[in-house]
């Protein structure tokens, strides 16, 4: 099981990283379409939540093969913009300003 939750996080964070190239390509096709606020918001999609998502996947990557579970409290998503945060989260999202009152916990 352990090796199976290994491979799971790093097909995860491959997921986010190709995500992330996606989200790029995304904003310069809607800045090139005139569109320079959609593009603005793949950007900062890009920049901020799948990069935090690599992150954590990372971490817990680090932490399953040496046998141990992360150690991390409440984990809490932003409802429009996917933001990720591990513990009490900020008043408002950094990527889309809405309230933190509107995150989903887990």
């Amino acid at each position: 099981m352990r090796k199976m939750t290994e491979k799971a996080l790093g097909e995860a964070f491959a997921g986010e990283s190709m995500a992330h190239m996606k989200y790029l390509m995304f904003q310069e096709i809607a800045e090139k379409a005139g569109f320079p606020n959609i593009g603005r918001l793949f950007k900062a999609i890009s920049y901020e939540a799948e990069k935090i998502h690599a992150k954590l996947y990372k971490k817990a990557k680090k932490r399953a093969a040496q046998g141990e579970d992360l150690d991390i409290p409440e984990v809490y998503i932003c409802p429009v913009c996917g933001y990720t945060h591990a513990g009490d989260p900020r008043n408002t999202c950094p990527v889309c300003g809405i309230s933190s009152k509107k995150f989903k916990k887990f």
